[in-house]
């Protein structure tokens, strides 16, 4: 073909090696994602006599300095070779500007999308561009593809993120072009294999009419993305393309509510069938803030879309120019969404699991609790030889890193932290783990040193579960290590009853989710893509409290995650009230609560119960004395300082309610309790002054910014 032609390209469905096969004789220059060729060593053993030129797939691939590397690499090979593209959007971007442009154009061009993503969209209709300056896609070319490759097998590690991105960007070219499909998905969403050939059949069948955007037929295309390239710059590109994108197809609903040109009643219903991720209204009220107003302003100037694309009905559609920041009117608050973390405890068992199978762990772009850049951070340190690791005053950290650092051979590790972490019981996880081959010395209480030589072939662990669930989780992850080290099963035997069971049954949920079997512990037999990280249940408790004050709805709010505070909505709930998106209702009775079961939940609830028309009881709180601080005699200092009456009777609290007063609170470097103290002013009306505010960065950095959305002003 003539490079740059526009000849609609062939889709071919097989195996990948299968469509190696049938390549025409002459030379081939493969340019790839070098992790698909990482999870799919058939693609490289297809590729075997192949020139193969990999790249880290990103954003920072489409750049001219790629090209010109690529082209460097490539310079011996002739014009008319064929040029394979195999990888996601950027790959099959940065690869069609560079066939387009090497030597004027390569003969033969194939892009094989291993995406969803790309399948549905990227890889049909010969565009291909890169970033200049910050500006997306701000050079392209259009070249298109000969023939593309569909392989099933290619799709298989797809996280469900990844595969949301593509089912949106499906649904965009549905809601845009389709309104017969439109109807037929909204009352029953199709697989991922049909969503793929209706999504390309779909452009195909545009482009061919205006291959090169010279119509303005493609332009429909756009619904989502001009904001959605927004939104990814913004984020510098943290926020993947095809959530960018979900997140954008909401603001132009919104716009064209607000312009007159979209109705109410259709944006709910488009809404209502968007596969966005749970959270997105409230990342979308994020990337459109005020702060970001300039900034968005000069993107939208760069970027070659320019407009928005606005429905008036399913299949119809209106362009209209961006307004300026003066014309916006100002955003009401009853629009505002409370946000809570994800969850710390799931992200932290997620690190250390995606760390032993060397998987890819997504994460949100918002800041981390900081026991999660803690754990992260040593994860990183314990890949050398030699290490010391700051856990700070973060239990899980600790006990997760040495547990890890025991089992992993030939290392020197040394653990420091703060006074309190120190004084918290270790002792029988420090036991247990002296059952391996290693030497494990305590200072007082720091430094801890973990000295370890050749890998322990036949690892056993017994512990107790009394002290705190954590020692028998950190067990169990060292012995994930150690069987996918070894191929053997590792036994772990919890002696006693446990405490706070529910964080060792997420322990076990984890590995068994990412196909390790627990009792012993085996490694998985196959690869799994990793499960998305929920929303935080010990966060969502104050967020939950201040929504029954203020009113506004909770994002996140997700049921059956197995995160043991998830028990925070079921005592609500046994009190009289609703959890819905919001809590709502009125309460008719006190709280009857086993601390055990939910343990970071219950100063939120005891705040609560200053609310509730009965007394509440609180059951084996002792387990609250060795957290960060003594949190049982916490929460009584902090409800005795707002004037309500709290009283522990051997290992039961007692809460009345009462109308609190203004207080002063120092919540002992405690997060918990700082943030528990901040609901309390809120649900009473009364001034909080709290000291040491910065001590919830521990689990919920952005929760003075979200408090404040509720009226929270300590």
């Amino acid at each position: 073909m003539i490079p740059g032609a526009y000849v609609r390209c062939r889709d071919v469905y097989g195996r990948f090696d299968q469509l190696v096969a049938r390549l025409p004789d002459g030379p081939v220059l493969a340019i790839a994602d070098e992790r698909v060729l990482r999870l799919h060593p058939h693609v490289r053993r297809a590729l075997r006599g192949v020139k193969v030129l990999s790249l880290r797939a990103g954003e920072s691939a489409k750049s001219l300095k790629v090209v010109e590397r690529l082209s460097l690499d490539a310079l011996s090979m002739p014009r008319s070779m064929t040029v394979l593209a195999i990888g996601g959007g950027t790959i099959g971007d940065v690869a069609t500007v560079f066939a387009h442009t090497f030597k004027r154009g390569v003969k033969h061009f194939i892009q094989v999308p291993t995406t969803l993503l790309a399948a549905v969209d990227s890889s049909v209709g010969g565009k291909g561009a890169v970033n200049v300056g910050g500006a997306k896609n701000a050079v392209g070319v259009f070249h298109a593809a000969e023939e593309a490759w569909l392989c099933p097998e290619l799709f298989e590690t797809l996280s469900e993120a990844q595969r949301r991105e593509g089912r949106l960007e499906a649904w965009k070219m549905v809601v845009t072009l389709d309104a017969k499909r439109f109807a037929q998905w909204e009352r029953r969403a199709p697989d991922d294999e049909a969503l793929i050939r209706v999504s390309r059949e779909l452009k195909h069948s545009l482009v061919v009419k205006d291959p090169y955007e010279t119509k303005g037929l493609r332009v429909a295309l756009n619904f989502g993305h001009t904001m959605g390239h927004v939104i990814e710059s913004l984020s510098k590109y943290r926020v993947r393309h095809g959530e960018a994108v979900g997140l954008g197809m909401l603001f132009a609903l919104d716009e064209g509510v607000r312009r007159g040109v979209t109705s109410p009643e259709l944006r709910a219903r488009i809404e209502a069938v968007l596969p966005n991720a749970v959270n997105a209204r409230a990342a979308l009220a994020k990337w459109t803030a005020p702060k970001f107003a300039k900034q968005t302003e000069q993107l939208l100037a760069a970027d070659k879309k320019g407009a928005w694309i606005l429905l008036s009905g399913i299949g119809e559609w209106v362009t209209r120019s961006p307004l300026l920041r003066a014309e916006r009117p100002a955003r009401r608050q009853s629009e505002a969404v409370l946000v809570p973390p994800l969850s710390k405890s799931d992200a932290q068992r997620a690190l250390v699991l995606a760390d032993i199978l060397d998987a890819d762990l997504e994460l949100p772009t918002e800041p981390l609790p900081r026991d999660v850049e803690v754990l992260r951070a040593g994860l990183i340190a314990l890949r050398k030889s030699k290490a010391t690791i700051d856990c700070r005053d973060g239990g899980a950290p600790y006990r997760f890193l040495l547990g890890q650092a025991a089992v992993l051979p030939h290392r020197r590790v040394t653990f420091t932290g703060t006074d309190r972490l120190g004084a918290r019981p270790h002792e029988p996880l420090i036991d247990a783990l002296r059952q391996l081959p290693i030497e494990l010395t305590v200072g007082t209480p720091w430094p801890v040193t973990v000295t370890t030589h050749a890998l322990a072939t036949h690892a056993r662990f017994t512990v107790t579960g009394v002290e705190s669930s954590q020692f028998a989780s950190s067990l169990l992850l060292a012995a994930a290590r150690l069987a996918v080290a070894t191929g053997r099963p590792v036994p772990v035997t919890v002696e006693g009853a446990l405490t706070s069971e529910g964080y060792f049954a997420l322990t076990q949920s984890w590995l068994t989710r990412v196909g390790f079997t627990t009792s012993p512990v085996r490694a998985p037999k196959t690869s799994r893509p990793f499960p998305n990280i929920p929303g935080d249940w010990s966060s969502l408790g104050y967020l939950l409290a201040l929504s029954w004050v203020s009113g506004l709805r909770v994002a996140r709010l997700e049921r059956n995650t197995g995160h043991p505070d998830e028990a925070i909505a079921t005592h609500l709930e046994f009190v009289g009230l609703k959890v819905g998106d919001r809590l709502e209702g009125t309460a008719t009775r006190g709280f009857d609560v086993d601390a055990g079961q939910c343990p970071d939940a219950i100063p939120t609830l005891a705040v609560i119960a200053t609310k509730l028309p009965e007394a509440s009881t609180f059951r084996r709180i002792g387990i609250l004395r060795h957290k960060e601080s003594d949190r049982a005699a916490g929460i009584v200092e902090l409800l005795e300082a707002a004037g309500v009456t709290a009283r522990i009777r051997g290992d039961t609290l007692t809460v009345t309610p009462g109308h609190a007063r203004a207080f002063t609170f120092d919540p002992h470097d405690d997060h918990r309790l700082a943030m528990s103290a901040a609901v309390l002013g809120r649900l009473h009306e009364v001034e909080a002054r709290i000291t040491n505010r910065d001590c919830v960065t521990k689990s919920f950095p952005g929760f003075w910014t979200e408090a404040a959305k509720a009226g929270v002003h300590p």
